[in-house]
């Protein structure tokens, strides 16, 4: 009886506030008119015909969607009566709740929030009209608190609200002492504050009257005002301004009546009915000859008052204990079905038949509904194989089966379940009640595994493309510790070089690089580039193009960390240097056959005037004997020059049959004064019978020179450290490979050798193990591929410190 006279006492108010309302537009003069719309905004309707409308979701009766999704209340005919007005068309969008709502506003998703106070913060990124709704907002407490409160009484305690509204905006700026629990929506903070898991709520009157009045939730009342007051405007986003503009002269153009009949629409106030006289008059009758009767009986039992007055008392307390327990339990059966309807997991209670043959469906909430798209109907009282046509083959009634048998909880881990009407991944919890029955919780884990499979497969896909770049990569912090690196970088450096310091890693030293780019990068918070040149524990030496810049910045806007990527230039320093060693080359070998050219006439002449002199004098011995000096010097000088003239001729075309001697000839005329030069003996040991070599002659030529030239240089590195016979053997003899006739001519010195580790890179380009400036490692990469185009084969065997052997087998063109 209480909850009625509260409820019809809070309807009473609402309507009370919102016919003043009326009354107030009405004394105001507003009648209907006609819209008058500027050019300027008649084009931005054209423009912008259609608005997209985000209404709070649940905001009864102001606003909120009803069970078949439709956008119903107060705000929703005031939006359908001023469009119309105005001619524009909406969009209306649903979002989950509230701050949603707003977020979407911020980022400007959407045109219009249907329905918002104004305040300050909202003000920031929304336009406001004219107020159209005006709402209170209330204290609501449980029934259990008997006095009135105000919002100073609240002081400490723990007090709902939904979060982002305005009441939540004025109390967290009004009444700091309040300690505020944001809900997401007024049926959360309502069922808070019937369970007690807070003090009381702020809320408006109107929703809260039509909860109470539904009977969703029974033990609440109006404890006091808060002092705040919903005045709801259309609220446009910041750059609609123009369209705050169309919206107020639309609500304008609205009567009193056309407003008044949209209130009556959704405020309904019935009257109490009246008791009537002739009742009323035997009531109090009936009241008097009880208390008569009750008077007489008294004075009759007199003696007897007592024990009734003992058995009175046992009786009342028997009662208020009943009532006690009647109403703990039905809190917590409130409590239950809060929990049960409203977590988001879906759970399903079955009844066990059968034998455990079969789980008939008891209760399911609401989650259930949602996830699997199912009514109650299509649930309660169905075998589980009925609603889940194959949960048997999924692997679920086995497990329920298990749990039904043994007693103990279950975990089914997530699966993916398929038939004609749904799929995705379930993961499920089954425990067994002491009622012996069977409780299944499960959620939807599709959007979870979906996601992460996306991100484990955009991780893999970024991973493989980071670590498939040829660039090395590292990530350093602000200590230049390493905290990642690539593959590539690990290849170069070690496996093991994260959490190590960069400048000990690739410079080998104890303290950051004086002139260290990453460093600046920290400091200067820009990109930084330069080129260095790194010697790592192979030994080998790589020069690199360095560019750092940031990964992550801290709240200062300073590096937290940088990512450093070293671009190998080895390569491309090494062919440009090739290159313009190739054109020195080149030039130089122009030079030399102009030379040549130019040396020729005057030798030619020597030897004619040595010629001349003898014939002139044929007796004098001593004559004869040094113009024949004269002319065998002449004769070696103008072979050398010939050779020389060979040599820098380059030669194209097909290849020819050269004899090998004509080869080694031309090439020793270039190397032999070399040779002398530094005391090295140069052994031949070529058979007469040598068939001769399918080749281009000035390319082999070529080969054996670097081959000449690696043999002086190894045997002059030992010289350095052991006396020995400096020795250069040249042989070479007949072989048959694959029915095919060869010439295998091998160049050994007993240099310095070739390690074991370095063996089998020798023939690798940009190899070498001379000194910087001594070589490009292109000799032998370069006279291995000479070999290889005229089918031929390079083998390379040596001991460090004792020989170097070089065996090329080259082709003769005759079958065997």
């Amino acid at each position: 009886m209480h909850t009625g006279i509260r409820s019809l006492f809070l309807y009473i108010m609402t309507v009370f506030l919102l016919i003043c309302q009326c009354l107030i537009c009405q004394a105001h003069g507003q009648e209907m008119q006609a819209v008058e719309l500027t050019h300027a905004e008649k084009e931005w309707i054209n423009a912008n015909p259609v608005i997209l409308c985000a209404p709070d979701p649940d905001f009864p009766p102001a606003e909120f969607f009803d069970k078949a999704g439709k956008y119903q209340g107060l705000v929703a005919d005031f939006i359908d009566l001023v469009f119309e007005r105005v001619g524009l068309r909406k969009q209306i969008v649903r979002y989950k709740d509230w701050t949603e709502v707003l977020e979407n506003a911020r980022q400007e998703n959407i045109d219009l929030v249907t329905a918002a106070s104004k305040t300050p913060q909202r003000q920031e990124f929304l336009n406001f009209t004219k107020p159209f709704i005006e709402l209170p907002a209330v204290i609501i407490v449980r029934q259990q608190v008997k006095t009135d409160l105000t919002m100073a009484q609240l002081s400490g305690m723990n007090v709902a609200v939904v979060k982002h509204y305005a009441a939540h905006d004025f109390l967290a700026k009004r009444h700091p002492e309040v300690k505020l629990d944001t809900v997401p929506d007024i049926q959360t903070g309502l069922r808070k504050v019937s369970f007690g898991m807070v003090d009381a709520m702020v809320a408006n009157i109107a929703t809260v009257s039509i909860n109470i009045e539904k009977g969703t939730i029974a033990n609440l009342k109006v404890a006091g005002e808060s002092g705040f007051t919903y005045q709801l405007s259309f609220a446009p986003i910041r750059s609609h301004k123009i369209l705050t503009n169309i919206l107020n002269k639309g609500l304008d153009s609205l009567s009193p009546d056309e407003k008044r009949e949209i209130y009556s629409r959704w405020i309904h106030l019935e009257q109490s009915p009246q008791i009537p006289k002739t009742l009323l008059l035997l009531a109090v009758v009936l009241v008097v000859a009880i208390l008569l009767v009750a008077f007489f009986v008294a004075v009759w039992n007199r003696s007897l008052k007592k024990v009734v007055d003992q058995k009175t008392r046992a009786l009342k307390k028997e009662i208020r204990r009943h009532e006690r327990a009647k109403q703990q339990s039905a809190e917590s059966e409130n409590r239950y079905r809060g929990i049960f309807e409203y977590t988001k997991s879906g759970v399903i209670v079955y009844r066990v038949e059968q034998d455990g043959k079969a789980f008939i469906a008891l209760d399911a909430n609401r989650s259930v509904l949602n996830i699997d798209r199912l009514g109650h109907e299509d649930i309660i009282g169905k075998n589980i194989t009925d609603i889940f046509p194959r949960v048997r083959e999924f692997g679920l009634i086995a497990v329920m089966r298990e749990v039904w048998e043994t007693g103990r909880p279950a975990h089914f881990p997530s699966s993916f379940y398929r038939d004609e009407r749904i799929q995705g991944w379930r993961d499920y919890f089954v425990y067994k009640l002491p009622s012996n029955e069977i409780v299944t919780v499960y959620s939807d884990e599709t959007s979870r595994i979906t996601a992460e499979r996306a991100l484990r497969q955009s991780e893999e896909k970024l991973s493989g493309i980071i670590h498939s770049i040829n660039d090395h990569m590292v990530m350093l912090d602000n200590t230049l510790t390493i905290l990642w690196a690539n593959r590539t970088a690990r290849d170069a450096f070690g496996d093991h070089i994260e959490n190590q310091k960069c400048y000990t890693v690739f410079a080998g030293l104890n303290r950051p690089c004086p002139d260290c780019i990453a460093r600046k990068c920290f400091s200067q918070a820009k990109m930084q580039e330069r080129e260095f040149t790194v010697t790592p524990k192979t030994g080998a030496k790589y020069d690199f193009w360095e560019r750092t810049n940031a990964a992550s910045l801290d709240k200062d806007g300073k590096p937290k960390t940088v990512v450093t990527i070293f671009r190998d230039i080895t390569r491309r320093k090494a062919l440009v240097a090739e290159a313009m060693r190739a054109g020195h080359l080149a030039s130089i070998g122009e030079l030399a056959a102009g030379v040549a050219h130019e040396i020729n006439n005057p030798i030619n002449s020597i030897i004619n005037l040595g010629q001349l002199i003898s014939d002139e004098d044929p007796g004098n011995e001593a004559v004869v004997d040094m113009t024949a000096r004269i002319m065998s010097e002449g004769k070696r000088i103008a072979g050398i020059v010939s050779s020389l003239l060979a040599f820098a001729k380059e030669k194209s075309g097909p290849a020819s049959s050269v004899p090998l001697d004509t080869i080694l000839t031309e090439t020793l005329s270039l190397t032999r004064a070399h040779l002398d030069k530094h005391g090295i003996f140069l052994e031949l040991d070529l058979p007469e019978t040598l068939p001769k070599i399918q080749c281009h002659m000035q390319k082999i030529q070529q080969v054996f020179l670097n081959l000449i030239n690696n043999a002086r240089y190894a045997i002059n590195q030992k010289a350095h450290t052991v006396q020995f016979r400096k020795r250069i053997l040249i042989s070479a003899k007949p072989v048959q490979i694959k029915n095919r006739s060869f010439v295998r001519i091998v160049f050994e010195d007993n240099g310095s050798g070739i390690s074991p580790q370095h063996i089998s890179r020798v023939t690798d380009p940009f190899f070498s193990t001379k000194p910087s400036g001594m070589g490009t490692g292109l000799g032998l990469s370069i006279s291995h591929g000479i070999v290889t185009n005229h089918g031929g084969v390079m083998e390379i065997t040596s001991e460090e410190d004792q020989f170097t052997r070089v065996a090329l087998d080259l082709p003769t063109g005759e079958e065997v």
